[in-house]
């Protein structure tokens, strides 16, 4: 609900104590830090299989034609740059290598903000919600699933 207040702006009552007290917390920064991070890392692992979906388009639409098929083992850009027709899947195994290794430094940061906000909340004395716990470690598994799912290249066709 909107209501004036003494100097004559208009504020929202129920929203704001909320906000306030949630966030005037000390666990609720680190939390807050984590979840973005996690959503970067949600970014990479998206953008990670969209170059993987490309590749394989692009495989299945003009053929190997001398390539190495990515589930092949073979993964280096070096060995296709003499094919000039293969400019294309250089530059997509790049775009998947940098997504891929952006995901590992989230993923890192993440299960070491976790551990932080964990050791801080069990060895400070301060208050700590009970689930606190339980996100963190949320937080860290679904951060390792996607983590897997960036680095796992597709080798069964659906």
């Amino acid at each position: 609900m909107r209501v004036p207040d003494d100097d004559g702006h208009w504020t929202f009552t129920h929203v704001t104590p909320f906000f306030v007290g949630v966030l005037g917390q000390w666990w609720a920064l680190g939390l807050l830090g984590i979840g973005l991070l996690f959503l970067l890392l949600f970014v990479c692992y998206l953008m990670s299989r969209r170059s993987i979906h490309a590749e394989e388009a692009y495989l299945a639409a003009h053929g190997d034609s001398g390539l190495n098929h990515p589930n092949s083992g073979q993964q280096e850009p070096d060995a296709l740059e003499s094919n000039a027709l293969a400019a294309l899947v250089v530059r997509i195994r790049k775009r998947y290598r940098f997504w891929s290794a952006w995901a590992t430094r989230m993923f890192v940061a993440i299960v070491l903000s976790c551990a932080g906000v964990y050791l801080f909340s069990k060895f400070s004395g301060v208050a700590s919600p009970s689930w606190l716990g339980f996100a963190l470690q949320a937080f860290s598994y679904g951060s390792a699933f996607l983590f897997y799912k960036t680095w796992r290249r597709a080798t069964e066709k659906e």
